[in-house]
């Protein structure tokens, strides 16, 4: 299991701009019901700077959602999720998730975006361990561009790969 919800599914989130004195942005996830922050998402959050923040807010209350509707996760159903959100039409892994489906840029920077959010989880919160050890290895000993893009010499990029569930 790669993780639980801990939200109800009639709990409403979305993302919210905060102004702070400084004359900073940043964005947290909110639950619109109760009207605190989402924790876990908070933290991984306040690492990145204004516009990351913003684009990666709008993708985790995207998951957040999925995962309040599904309950408990594994790998293979977060692959099946990204498939989903890319989706047009009904098929084998189930109901497209999203009216208009992603893009293959949207859906690279989703799945980075997950990757990040679950690799954060399991450091902070020792959540499922054994996860982070691996993805923390490959991403360790893998080499990487001076922009920081993985290298992967020898395996040519497929149209409609996602590098970053790849890694």
């Amino acid at each position: 299991m790669v993780a639980s919800a801990g939200l109800k599914p009639t709990h409403d989130l979305r993302v919210q701009l905060v102004n702070h004195r400084d004359g900073r942005r940043s964005y947290v996830v909110l639950d619109f019901v109760s009207g605190s922050v989402h924790g876990r998402a908070d933290k991984f959050l306040s690492s990145f700077r204004e516009g990351t923040q913003r684009t990666y807010a709008y993708h985790l209350v995207d998951h957040l959602r999925w995962l309040a509707a599904n309950a408990s996760i594994t790998i293979q159903d977060l692959t099946r999720y990204l498939a989903l959100c890319g989706s047009q039409h009904y098929g084998p892994l189930g109901t497209p998730w999203r009216a208009n489906p992603l893009g293959d840029s949207a859906l690279a920077m989703r799945a980075a975006c997950l990757k990040g959010y679950y690799l954060d989880l399991t450091a902070r919160e020792n959540v499922n361990a054994e996860l982070g050890t691996a993805q923390g290895a490959r991403l360790l000993g893998a080499r990487r561009h001076s922009k920081g893009r993985q290298l992967r010499p020898g395996r040519p990029r497929q149209a409609g790969q996602l590098d970053c569930l790849a890694d």
